[in-house]
């Protein structure tokens, strides 16, 4: 059974550890993403995306965890902090498998 080492409630990831039956470690971190998806889907219903258009700025996408991040860089070999890395991560956030993340309706390239 996984030992809780850390939980941070400001973000919400857990870390825990598990020992092997040959002596290994192995650390895990993970967060709870249903409060996130569901405030996310809240303020995709609820936003005025024509109004924040016409400011110049929209909510694009919400829980772009740590964990997360890190995923895409394992996975996808996805820098989040790279620039140039940007128009990936637009793809990723566009794509079915990261819709939750979403808060508007708008797809952005860049």
């Amino acid at each position: 059974m996984p030992e809780i080492l850390d939980y941070d409630p400001l973000t919400g990831e857990t870390v825990t550890m598990q020992y092997g039956s040959d002596g290994s470690m192995t650390f895990c971190t993970s967060i709870d993403m249903e409060p996130i998806f569901d405030e996310n889907k809240r303020v995709l219903l609820e936003a005025d995306h024509k109004r924040q258009l016409k400011q110049s700025w929209v909510k694009y996408a919400s829980g772009i965890t740590n964990v997360l991040i890190l995923k895409w860089r394992q996975e996808h070999g996805v820098d989040f902090f790279n620039e140039n890395h940007w128009p990936r991560v637009m793809e990723l956030l566009n794509s079915r498998e990261y819709r939750k993340l979403k808060t508007t309706e708008l797809v952005h390239d860049r």
